[in-house]
């Protein structure tokens, strides 16, 4: 399972990207492995939210946007 300490192996120039895009409301395509797209997939439907929000809102909430 992926926790807070995994997303520190992710490339700072990476999260810059995510970043700018979200702030200036861009599309954003990004590649997760498949057990952390399963683990929020299931997330997502359990709070009955597409996972494009549910991504969407975690990612803000981690970049503090």
């Amino acid at each position: 399972m992926y926790g807070s300490g995994q997303w520190w192996s992710t490339p700072l120039w990476w999260w810059g990207g995510v970043k700018r895009a979200l702030r200036d409301s861009r599309e954003v395509h990004v590649r997760l492995p498949a057990d952390l797209y399963q683990a929020l997939a299931e997330k997502a439907s359990a709070e009955g939210v597409p996972l494009s929000v549910l991504i969407r809102r975690l990612l803000r909430r981690g970049l503090g946007l």
